[in-house]
């Protein structure tokens, strides 16, 4: 419709002379369906809708020996180049069996090239995006949200997206959604 002034009374409008629409066409203004412009259906988050805080976490710090706490997965040594470190985060930190997702701080330490590290749930493949980009000799750190893996292992994964050099990457959890 041209017009919601008359013709969505049903009324002839002079902007309607076309060879499909006229003034002898037997018309009303429930002949026809207005939308509005620019409208979206409600979005809908899917169940994981509640952020429930923690006291900040080390998940990851890999800078330390696998005999150290945190001990085994959770330390050293670094992430080898193109490779994917999971980590098993519920029952970690205060993380419950029955999280979404993780609110989390990752950082890249003193990194010997530029590179990338990517976020994602530990049961999937790892995505084309980055969740934190650095250069040579950088210490970044990037907040991020991740999914953990549908699986019921709530475990996420770290990879490692420099080319021929292993990093060194911490991983502080602050909070999880439900």
């Amino acid at each position: 419709l041209a017009s919601r002034s008359r013709s969505d009374q049903g009324t002839y409008d002079p902007r309607w002379d076309s060879p499909e629409v006229g003034p002898t066409w037997p018309l009303t203004a429930s002949d026809f369906e207005v939308v509005e412009r620019g409208w979206q259906p409600p979005v809908t988050l899917g169940g994981a809708t509640n952020l429930f805080t923690l006291a900040p976490c080390r998940l990851l710090d890999t800078r330390l020996a696998p005999n150290q706490v945190p001990p085994g997965p959770y330390g050293g040594p670094a992430v080898p180049p193109s490779s994917d470190r999971v980590l098993v985060a519920a029952g970690r930190c205060g993380i419950p069996s029955t999280a979404k997702a993780i609110a989390l701080n990752v950082t890249a330490v003193n990194v010997p090239a530029a590179g990338y590290l990517s976020l994602f749930p530990g049961d999937v493949a790892a995505p084309f995006t980055s969740a934190l980009n650095f250069s040579t000799g950088q210490t970044r750190a990037n907040n991020a949200v991740v999914k953990v893996a549908s699986s019921g292992s709530g475990a996420i994964a770290v990879r490692n997206g420099m080319l021929g050099q292993s990093v060194h990457v911490v991983v502080d959890v602050f909070g999880y959604f439900q």
